[in-house]
């Protein structure tokens, strides 16, 4: 009974844990970066960048079979204000005082949301890719 089955099972198991390695990959990949050059912004970067990945992964599993572009990008008008909440939530956290103090976060300049946004494009890459393997498979 398809009912009975867990959302884990066969491919979405599989390609649930594929999408957690890749997000993990790519955030520590570039919060080792920060650290390298010695920046006091990776904890920032680090935890923008986990809710960016993030809302590119919701993004694209809105379908699960081909390419999320062939869709109407914001018929899912929940989704998107989900989108749009996150992204103004960590705005606020990031850039009033009183909240970025609280969670002792540091301002990030434009080419630090560059980074984050080309990280979020690599990675949305990634699993249409992966998504366009799995439609033939």
């Amino acid at each position: 009974n398809d009912m009975q089955k867990s959302i884990f099972a066969g491919r979405f198991g599989i390609r649930t844990l594929f999408v957690g390695i890749v997000i993990a990959l790519l955030s520590i990949g570039v919060a080792l970066v920060y650290i390298y050059h010695g920046s006091d912004k990776w904890q920032t970067v680090l935890f923008t960048l986990i809710a960016l990945l993030q809302i590119t992964q919701s993004f694209s599993a809105r379908t699960l079979k081909g390419s999320v572009l062939k869709k109407n990008l914001f018929g899912n008008r929940l989704l998107c204000m989900m989108m749009g909440s996150v992204l103004l939530l960590q705005l606020a956290v990031i850039y009033i005082k009183p909240a970025a103090d609280l969670f002792s976060i540091r301002a990030l300049s434009m080419n630090d949301w560059g980074i984050m946004i080309a990280t979020c494009i690599i990675f949305f890459i990634i699993i249409e890719i992966e998504k366009s393997m799995g439609k033939n498979n």
